[in-house]
């Protein structure tokens, strides 16, 4: 098949942690993707690299780059995830480091866009009012990054709705997978067990979650680009456990005992879990991993290298 007659995304986040087994599902479907980066790749026919710097991008860059490019869609994946529990984290910091990128992504690449895809985050729902919750749920935000990331859907809401481009919202719900940064409570936690280091459990432990698997997240991405249907969606794994059921997974996956420290949590912890029937059933999003298998697998990496 002719180059200019493949299919070809225009990809932000894609060397990112999700991003970069977003591209090796997207390449294997036979798309071309044109991924903006800040920092250096070398680029081969079918993954493009360009070095910007999204603060810094504009209409001119974009119309240099990408003025004869025919795109079936533009795909937006980065994010400045902070640690978890972070004191430093403030509202500045998220506006600068997660609105701000976006926004000037958004205002540049627009009109390039048939389809547009914002990757967000259930951050965004808040401590929710109830359990297997839908999309509809009110939202209350309670941190800046969940702050930003909801401020970002309002603005390519309302940028794609008046230029007429459909426009799908994935939020994405704990995500974890092999060789993640230690922001989050399962890498911290496989981190600790691996390296024999006192993990501390804030609260009960009794807390249920619906952990996302990397794999699974990428392939939302996927379904999402290829369903006619639009719209906001949960997306999260295939099955539900507290983080006490976690410990357990993760000691019998690795074959150890978890150094823990249990710490007197004074604000109420709470369950967590979205339902994903609207996105099983509008843009048939099919988690393979549950959180068993998920650990299994980066256990798994890690001792095969």
């Amino acid at each position: 098949m002719n180059i200019q007659n493949r299919k070809h995304l225009l990809i932000a986040g894609g060397t990112g942690f999700i991003g970069k087994r977003f591209i090796q599902v997207a390449l294997k479907n036979g798309y071309i993707c044109h991924v903006l980066t800040r920092s250096q790749h070398d680029s081969t026919d079918n993954l493009k690299y360009y070095h910007c710097d999204l603060l810094n991008i504009n209409k001119q860059f974009v119309n240099d780059f990408f003025k004869n490019i025919n795109f079936e869609s533009v795909i937006y994946m980065a994010a400045n995830i902070p640690l978890l529990g972070a004191k430093k984290e403030n509202y500045e910091d998220a506006m600068y480091s997660t609105l701000v990128p976006f926004v000037k992504f958004a205002q540049s690449t627009l009109e390039l866009a048939k389809k547009f895809i914002y990757v967000s985050s259930i951050d965004c729902v808040g401590i929710p009012s109830y359990t297997d919750y839908d999309e509809n749920i009110k939202l209350n935000p309670y941190t800046p990054y969940a702050v930003a990331k909801l401020s970002g859907e309002k603005y390519i809401e309302s940028m794609t709705q008046s230029k007429n481009i459909p426009l799908t919202i994935l939020r994405f719900s704990q995500v974890y997978g092999p060789n993640e940064p230690l922001l989050r409570i399962i890498p911290i936690l496989l981190d600790s067990i691996k390296n024999d280091k006192t993990f501390n459990l804030y609260g009960t432990g009794e807390e249920k979650r619906r952990f996302l698997y990397v794999k699974d997240a990428a392939k939302a991405v996927l379904c999402a680009l290829n369903s006619n249907n639009t719209g906001i969606y949960n997306i999260a794994g295939a099955s539900i456990e507290s983080i006490n059921e976690l410990i357990a997974i993760v000691e019998k996956t690795y074959n150890k005992k978890l150094i823990l420290n249990k710490i007197d949590c004074f604000h109420k912890t709470f369950d967590n879990i979205p339902s994903i029937e609207n996105a099983r059933k509008l843009i048939d999003y099919k988690p393979e991993y549950t959180l068993d298998l998920g650990i299994k697998e980066i256990y798994n990496e890690e001792n095969n290298g």
